[in-house]
């Protein structure tokens, strides 16, 4: 309305018409100041929601791992959540119109949800599986809800790239002048992590996000900040020892660059790279087969069992076929209780106690079945293809390749560590605001 009346007086300059413009933009005032309100009350909560989603877990919250065993005094994560999403209830009636489209476009993940939810009828711990499908679904919404009322991609990230720094200058803090509490026993930095590769993600996710939002145009501007930020939290990183994500960050970064930028020459270059990318990974795992894949990994890690997780996946992989389609339930294997199946199937060769199958992609497949695995891996390409396809648009350069880059390391992530589909796990989270970013309408996203 404000636009028609500029427009109509745009070639009269009288008393009259100024009156009717000045008129037409005062009416539409109050909309203006409830999206700025809701904007800013939408960083508020993303910037809460990331700070918890990565510090619920630390020493000082007593859970003592990504889950506490049910009954075990997680109540106050769970109260946390509720009042996050309580707080950003208001924000969907207020970014309506916003937040129907990227619901929509994320349809992928509500179907991967709705399975999750189905598999309570034959899960092993319903009571369980029914809490962290709560847990899961909540934190899902409070993300998506808060991404689309601030609904400027300049602004989500970064809101969440000041978040992360501020956590990796505790991080650095408390591993360089609390050593027993932020470090490992071992000398290995955890800062306020639960462990050493808890730690390494967080720094590379951290990473990512500062070194690729550098490159949009909002992130120029704080070029000499992403420089230290980064060298801070690469010694961090290093600090840390976590083979795997000190490999993963650098070549999900590589990739997605790679990636990123053929698509900017067009379509045709970006199926060119995409295919020379299949090209090298085939003849990456020719070479794995040939040399031998224990060969390779005593090579590169020095660990052909890679601490054990090999023996762990083949003592796993028997219980895969009893339940191929649908699993045992969501989340119903691991920290239940003795009410869950990990204390029949918890193996003895093991000098360490074990969480979860590290490897997302098993552990999918173990608790909601072939069907859920399938599911959580089109949300992953669904949120790859999105961002990328975002890169390509002149208005939004910077910000697919991010995006990308954070899926990319989720993918590379999840063969060692489980972090697909599982609620509160750092990855997933960010996983979520990367496809709920690419899901943004165009317009207000470039804005």
């Amino acid at each position: 309305m404000a636009l028609s009346a500029w427009n109509s007086a745009a070639s009269d300059d009288s008393p009259r018409n100024r009156a009717a413009v000045a008129d037409a933009f005062d009416r539409s005032a109050p909309a203006r100041s409830r999206s700025e309100r809701a904007a800013a009350w939408g960083q508020a909560i993303l910037a809460a929601s990331i700070a918890y989603l990565i510090l619920q877990h630390s020493p000082l919250s007593g859970d003592g791992g990504e889950f506490a065993a049910e009954g075990s005094g997680n109540g106050i994560r769970q109260l946390v959540w509720m009042a996050l999403f309580a707080a950003s209830a208001p924000l969907a009636w207020l970014a309506r119109e916003r937040l129907l489209p990227v619901l929509l476009r994320l349809w992928p993940l509500w179907l991967a949800l709705a399975w999750c939810w189905m598999s309570i009828a034959w899960s092993a711990a319903p009571a369980v599986s029914v809490k962290r499908l709560v847990l899961m679904t909540i934190i899902v919404l409070v993300c998506v809800t808060a991404v689309s009322a601030i609904g400027r991609l300049s602004v989500v990230w970064r809101t969440i790239a000041l978040t992360l720094a501020a956590i990796v200058a505790i991080d650095i803090a408390v591993a360089l002048l609390v050593p027993s509490l932020g470090r490992g026993a071992d000398g290995s930095f955890t800062g306020i992590h639960t462990t050493k590769n808890t730690a390494g993600a967080f720094a590379s996710i951290t990473i990512l996000i500062w070194s690729f939002w550098m490159m949009t145009a909002a992130g120029t501007r704080w070029w000499q900040v992403s420089i230290v930020v980064c060298l801070c939290t690469l010694l961090f990183l290093a600090g840390t020892g976590s083979k795997t994500s000190l490999g993963a960050v650098g070549l999900s970064g590589a990739i997605a660059f790679f990636l990123g930028f053929s698509l900017r020459a067009g379509p045709l270059a970006g199926a060119l790279a995409a295919n020379v990318m299949l090209a090298g990974g085939a003849v990456v795992a020719l070479a794995v087969t040939l040399l031998s894949p224990r060969r390779v990994l005593l090579a590169l890690f020095g660990d052909a069992t890679l601490t054990g997780r090999t023996e762990l996946w083949a003592f796993l992989w028997q219980f895969v076929d009893r339940h191929f389609f649908t699993g045992v339930g969501y989340q119903a294997l691991w920290m239940t209780g003795s009410i869950g199946l990990l204390e029949r199937w918890q193996p003895t060769f093991l000098n360490w106690a074990i969480q979860q199958a590290h490897n997302g992609y098993l552990d999918a497949l173990l608790t909601v079945g072939a069907v859920g695995l399938a599911l959580g891996i089109v949300v992953l390409l669904s949120a790859l293809f999105m961002s990328l396809a975002m890169e390509r648009r002149a208005d939004c350069r910077g910000y697919g390749i991010l995006g990308a880059a954070l899926v990319i390391f989720a993918m590379i992530h999840n063969l060692t560590e489980s972090s697909l589909l599982r609620p509160d796990h750092m990855v997933w989270g960010m996983t979520i605001l990367a496809l709920a970013c690419a899901a943004l309408p165009r317009h207000d996203a470039s804005r």
